[in-house]
């Protein structure tokens, strides 16, 4: 179709008068102009830029135009090129992608060659470098022998490219592709091969390839518009005006994607290019002219121009002296809705008047956009009139946690100073019970206390007492006896020593019986002595115990104090609390309906623009 379309145009018959006739139609849709060269070449290369566009994938759409599909191969697609990045990964040897380069260097020489003669040498040569290659994986070789044998003339060949574009697809399934290109290599294939049936006139056959395509890839709009031709001519009418339907939803979901993001240039271009307009390109379409008259109608049903109607609102609203809410967001919106209006405000096109109510939703989304800015600059004043009692009612929250740190402080370090003291206390019981115990053990090895220590040392004195008495007993018994008579030297001797010996012995056992008596003392002593420091250890332990409890109750006492005062300090900034809480929410609610009054009566003020 790269030729004019008018100059397919039959001017005798009612064939003709059906053409000029949907011509003419789409003239009155979409303003279109059927005059001079369209230039396909120039279409798919501006289509490539929708690449570019910030939208979803399923809106990316490139149309194909049948006449010239070949062209789709010869500017880099994605699909080109994820092609290529394949076959780099995959295809090591070099001489393999340079014979794949001389390929596709020669297939875009001939696609777009306009010189009858340069259109077959390039093919000749295309299809030459095609059989230098022997990779039998290389399926893009086969997709450009295919298209060879569907479009160029002096090779056709039904049979071949139906065989190649079969092989293509069970080839593409087979290799370790990822699955968005391998779906849209088999949408791109099937696009092709129903091309090749199309060009068969076997509408049934194609018609089968176009809807497998669109299973591949559901928003295939260029599948579409070719099943619906294959409907048309299969004269399956209500098919037709389904695909038509889905056709211009599809536009309109592109268009309303550009104005949500507020890109004209992305809006401008979904309409020029709009993908309703190739239904006017296919003359074969016009035998549904009237179906798609009547499908596209509804579309241009409007009481008033909203876009004109929409200008005029904005000169008032500018009136309103609203700029102060006008963000750099909102006057995104703004610049959209004038640049739509001054291009299109008198546009007669299906697509302009069917978008008018996504231009009422956009502008009426703006005034929205300025009231909800109004609120949200009001409702920060609210916000900052209540600061003062956040600052307060933090102040109070901090000072609550302060309190609650310095109590559990405080009773860490009273618990820290009982156990120093009961440590001291144990401490100095264990070295007092040490000593007392001390004493105990050392009793019986004390003089003063050892019995037999006492017994022997008595016996000692008493055996020294008793020679001396021993002694004096003699002697005096000597001298009593000399009264009475003179006796001899030995006579006073026996005599002496006969009577101190009597006394000796009697003062001896006499000695003994004290000694034992005294060493019976020591032992009662000892006895009691150790009585005495057992009670003295025992003693000893309860004072200990009395101790321990009095600091514990000292402890207890000291925290309890300082508990309560800390408690009662931590409830009062409760109180404080929840006293500035509700005069605070006594502020906010004031302020609030204040505000909300502003913004009433600043919507009512609205109410002349919307």
């Amino acid at each position: 179709m790269s030729e004019a379309v008018e100059k397919h145009i039959v001017t005798t018959g009612n064939k003709g008068a059906s053409v000029s006739e949907f011509f003419k139609l789409g003239r009155e849709l979409f303003e279109l102009s059927f005059q001079g060269e369209f230039d396909y070449i120039k279409h798919i290369k501006d289509n490539i830029k929708i690449l570019s566009f910030d939208i979803p994938e399923e809106l990316k759409e490139i149309f194909i135009p049948f006449n010239n599909a070949p062209i789709y191969w010869v500017y880099d697609s994605w699909l080109l090129a994820q092609i290529e990045e394949y076959m780099k990964a995959n295809f090591n040897r070099a001489k393999y992608f340079d014979l794949h380069k001389s390929i596709k260097e020669n297939y875009a020489k001939w696609a777009t060659a306009q010189i009858r003669g340069e259109k077959e040498y390039y093919a000749n040569l295309t299809m030459s470098f095609i059989e230098r290659d022997i990779y039998k994986h290389n399926f893009f070789k086969f997709v450009i022998q295919a298209i060879l044998h569907t479009y160029h003339s002096s090779i056709y060949n039904f049979s071949k490219a139906d065989k190649l574009f079969n092989e293509v697809k069970q080839m593409a399934a087979a290799l370790k592709l990822q699955e968005p290109v391998l779906h849209e290599l088999l949408y791109i294939v099937n696009l092709f091969h129903g091309f090749l049936y199309l060009k068969e006139k076997r509408y049934d056959e194609a018609n089968n390839l176009f809807k497998e395509a669109v299973e591949t890839k559901q928003n295939g709009i260029t599948a579409k518009i070719y099943s619906a031709l294959c409907e048309l001519k299969l004269n399956n009418m209500e098919i037709v005006e389904y695909y038509v339907r889905e056709v211009i939803t599809y536009d309109f979901h592109r268009m309303i994607a550009a104005i949500d993001v507020n890109n004209f240039g992305m809006f401008n271009y979904f309409l020029i290019n709009a993908l309703i307009y190739n239904l006017f390109y296919e003359k074969d379409f016009a035998p549904a002219q009237k179906l798609i008259s009547d499908t596209l109608s509804p579309y241009r049903f409007a009481e008033e121009n909203t876009l004109k109607k929409i200008a005029d609102k904005i000169i008032l609203l500018k009136e309103l002296k609203v700029d102060e809410y006008i963000t750099e967001e909102i006057n995104k919106h703004f610049i959209l809705l004038e640049k739509v209006i001054k291009a299109y405000a008198e546009s007669a096109n299906t697509l302009v008047i069917g978008m008018y109510p996504e231009f009422e939703r956009k502008y009426q989304e703006t005034l929205d956009l300025i009231v909800e800015e109004k609120k949200k600059r009001e409702y920060l004043e609210i916000e900052q009139s209540l600061v003062k009692y956040d600052e307060a009612i933090n102040d109070y929250s901090e000072t609550i946690k302060r309190l609650k740190k310095e109590l559990e402080t405080f009773h860490e370090k009273v618990k820290s100073n009982l156990d120093d003291a009961i440590k001291t206390i144990n401490s100095n019981y264990e070295y007092e019970k040490q000593i007392i115990e001390d004493k105990i053990l050392q009793l019986p090895h004390l003089e003063r206390y050892n019995p037999a220590k006492s017994f022997s040392a008595n016996m000692v004195n008493n055996t020294i007492i008793a020679l001396i008495v021993f002694l004096i007993g003699g002697l005096a018994g000597y001298s009593n006896e000399s009264l009475a008579y003179t006796s001899g030297y030995n006579s006073t001797i026996v005599m002496i020593i006969f009577s101190g010996l009597r006394w000796g012995i009697v003062s001896f056992l006499i000695g003994i019986l004290i000694s034992g008596v005294i060493a019976g003392f020591v032992l009662i002593d000892r006895v009691d002595e150790k009585q005495k420091l057992v009670k003295k250890l025992n003693m000893l332990k309860v004072q200990k115990d009395r101790l321990i409890k009095e600091a514990e109750e000292y402890s207890k006492d000291k925290e309890t104090v300082m508990r309560n005062s800390i408690t009662a300090s931590i409830d009062h900034h409760k109180r404080q609390i929840d006293e500035l809480q509700e005069e605070r929410e006594k502020h906010r609610k004031r302020i609030t309906d204040q505000v909300e009054e502003k913004v009433k009566e600043f919507m009512a003020s609205l109410d002349t623009v919307r």
